[in-house]
């Protein structure tokens, strides 16, 4: 807490009786607890001088918003009011650390990244995958999570392989969306949408922007989505794991 928070970090504890609100956790003996770093969370939190429990502002399975109208579409006539605080700074969730275990569990990858917790605090244990018939202990961990309205593949991140890829899915019928790196657009220019995030390799970018492309895919016709791919290291850790749930583990193979 002294050296993460406010940040992209939430941990989960224990609930200590008569604390938590039942409703908040229902059917669970942890709780998940963060402070958010950002001017409006953190003045709403003085004021109100207590915790606030919340859900987050997306419908459960769809890509989480990073822009205040990404959260309309999604809830438009189910709440009374939204606070536009801009865009968000991290773009993927914060990471969620699980303290009830020895040591630590990283129950989902996020924008605070595994290498520098472990900077602090030594070895922590990587994320576990949740069989699909497990309740998840932390938001995020269903398997299919995050997606879109067309299927989304992942795909290797080479210009020449999705090029490739999108010609064999023309030659079947198919509308193809591409959400890739600023320097392949030139190059996969067959692509009937193309969706930047960002110079190759940088990580930081497609974190940010990773899940208003995936909304922008939403806005096309595309039959299938194909993602590149990026290394699961550093905060790239947490985009393959949205891109995996994303995708429910599909990759794109010629």
């Amino acid at each position: 807490m002294d050296a993460y928070w406010p940040g992209p970090l939430t941990l989960v504890f224990n609930k200590r009786p008569g604390v938590i609100a039942e409703n908040v956790t229902p059917g669970f003996e942890t709780v998940g607890i963060r402070m958010p770093d950002h001017p409006v969370a953190l003045e709403l939190l003085q004021k109100l001088d207590m915790p606030l429990a919340a859900p987050s502002a997306n419908r459960s399975g769809k890509p989480s918003p990073t822009e205040a109208n990404h959260v309309f579409t999604d809830l438009q006539g189910r709440i009374p009011l939204i606070v536009d605080g801009g865009r968000t700074g991290v773009g993927v969730e914060s990471t969620v650390l699980d303290m009830t275990t020895v040591p630590p569990t990283i129950l989902r990858p996020g924008g605070l990244t595994r290498e520098m917790i472990e900077e602090l605090i030594g070895h922590v244990h990587a994320e576990s995958e949740v069989s699909k018939g497990d309740a998840p202990k932390a938001p995020g961990m269903k398997y299919m999570h995050y997606a879109p309205e067309s299927p989304l593949y992942i795909i290797q991140a080479d210009e020449k392989v999705i090029q490739d890829a999108v010609n064999a899915l023309h030659n079947e019928g198919k509308r193809v969306a591409v959400i890739g790196p600023d320097e392949f657009r030139v190059k996969v220019d067959e692509a009937d949408w193309y969706f930047s995030v960002g110079p190759l390799h940088d990580q930081e970018a497609l974190a940010t922007n990773l899940y208003g492309a995936i909304r922008q895919c939403d806005l096309t016709e595309a039959d299938i989505i194909l993602a590149a791919e990026t290394e699961w290291t550093g905060v790239g850790a947490a985009v393959m794991n949205r891109l995996v749930k994303a995708a429910d583990g599909k990759r794109y193979l010629l």
